[in-house]
């Protein structure tokens, strides 16, 4: 069944409490939280975005990661925020983030992760047990690829619109892969390299900084 956007909104809210309350805490600095904020907001007015409210914040966490739930919410953590080099780069990670939003993948992977639990559709389900599947989605499984690639797409062009350069998501990227040992980020995504290759044959409008991508990979 369809999730209308003011039932993901409300199944978002839950699962943003549940985050707060078993998984995360919220990082104890307004300033950094300001400016997050601001930068994930000019995206948004940006990019051609849903109707829906979008926030993000930063969570407490070493891991390098950032991810997104139904209803508009985007976090980064901490350990994320340590390993940009640059504005261009968190706004390249929030940009992709915003993308899966906008094209609607944690909502779609929530339905999934229902039909997987063999309830057959949503309709009927209580707000709550869709808010624990939801909950389930952000922190335990694995991130499916056609997304990603989807996400790398749209999160390029909402980087573009807004002013920042596209190849500062490949030179994030590369710092991750460079490092002694694999962040979160990129256990469950495709390498680097794949997702340029995918989005060069994907938008012919961005061959040119994909290009320029692909030989800054290989070096």
């Amino acid at each position: 069944s369809n999730i209308s956007d003011a039932e993901e909104i409300q199944i978002g809210r839950r699962i943003h409490r549940q985050l707060l309350n078993q998984q995360y805490e919220l990082y104890n600095n307004n300033r950094v939280q300001s400016y997050v904020e601001r930068i994930g907001q000019r995206l948004v007015e940006a990019s051609d975005s849903r109707d829906i409210p979008f926030k993000f914040q930063v969570v407490e966490s070493e891991a390098v990661n950032a991810f997104a739930i139904p209803g508009g919410y985007v976090y980064v953590t901490t350990g994320l925020l340590r390993a940009v080099e640059n504005e261009a780069q968190l706004a390249s990670v929030l940009a992709h983030e915003i993308s899966h939003i906008n094209k609607r993948h944690s909502v779609e992977a929530l339905k999934r992760a229902t039909l997987a639990q063999g309830i057959a559709e949503t309709a009927n389900v209580e707000t709550s047990r869709l808010a624990q599947i939801g909950y389930q989605v952000a922190v335990e499984l694995p991130r499916s690829r056609d997304f990603e690639y989807a996400a790398d797409e749209g999160g390029l062009e909402i980087l573009r619109q807004a002013g920042y350069p596209t190849i500062a998501f490949v030179n994030f990227l590369e710092i991750l892969e460079s490092s002694s040992a694999t962040p979160e980020f990129l256990r469950t995504h495709p390498t680097s390299a794949n997702r340029i290759e995918e989005l060069r044959n994907q938008d012919d409008q961005i061959a040119e900084d994909i290009e320029i991508l692909r030989r800054t990979l290989q070096g």
